[in-house]
């Protein structure tokens, strides 16, 4: 359409592209979708997985950051990122869900949830957590298998299932 009107079409945008091609009838595994509504999608982060529960939140909407949130985004959000982190800790057993959004690289609003849990070596806590993708791209740590992403996915869905659209 953008070219019809004679317009520069806007940048393909890897997060919505994302969004589409994810449902919640699609197989948990990484970079599936886990759970979704009307306003946001959660999914595991894509192979490799250096954490079992490296989940991402997104928005539907092409938006920034919560900055550009609409009234109902911005009711919806605390709530729902008190459930996952619940979620993430129970399905876990993490000490605490390392939360961080930056949109450098893909301008979508989408926020890591990282659980850091006992099997976390100490050194990899901190902003160092999130070296470990790349780390596990590289092959300098073993990724985890698709079962134990399944299995915290389950349980976070499974929590998850009662929030409304």
């Amino acid at each position: 359409l953008a070219r019809f009107l004679g317009v520069t079409p806007p940048p393909p945008c890897r997060i919505c592209d994302k969004n589409a091609a994810l449902t919640r009838t699609s197989p948990v595994r990484p970079g599936k979708a886990v759970w979704e509504s009307k306003r946001w999608l959660l999914c595991h982060a894509s192979a490799p997985a250096p954490i079992a529960g490296w989940l991402m939140l997104h928005t539907r909407r092409h938006i920034v950051g919560p900055a550009d949130f609409d009234d109902q985004e911005a009711a919806e959000f605390g709530p729902l990122l008190r459930k996952i982190c619940g979620a993430l800790l129970r399905a876990t057993g993490a000490k605490r869900v390392y939360q961080c959004a930056m949109s450098e690289t893909s301008p979508h609003f989408h926020l890591h949830l990282v659980p850091r849990g006992p099997t976390v070596d100490r050194a990899d806590a901190g902003f160092e957590l999130f070296k470990l993708q790349a780390k596990a791209k590289a092959g300098e740590v073993c990724p985890v298998t698709d079962a134990s992403i399944a299995a915290v996915c389950a349980t976070v869905k499974g929590e998850l299932e009662a929030v409304p659209d």
